[in-house]
């Protein structure tokens, strides 16, 4: 398993990347991939609030 930032999952995301084609690129489980995107979406929401 490959180690990958949140944030970069969550920006291919944005631009069109589906997250079975994020899993199978940096060999993760889609679980992962999903978790990585709530994570992001929880704290993006965070750092929204303190700005």
């Amino acid at each position: 398993m490959r180690s990958v930032r949140t944030e970069v999952i969550a920006e291919q995301v944005r631009v069109g990347e589906t997250i079975d084609g994020i899993a199978e690129l940096y060999d993760l489980d889609r679980h992962l991939v999903e978790a990585a995107l709530r994570y992001e979406l929880i704290c993006g929401a965070g750092k929204e609030l303190a700005a």
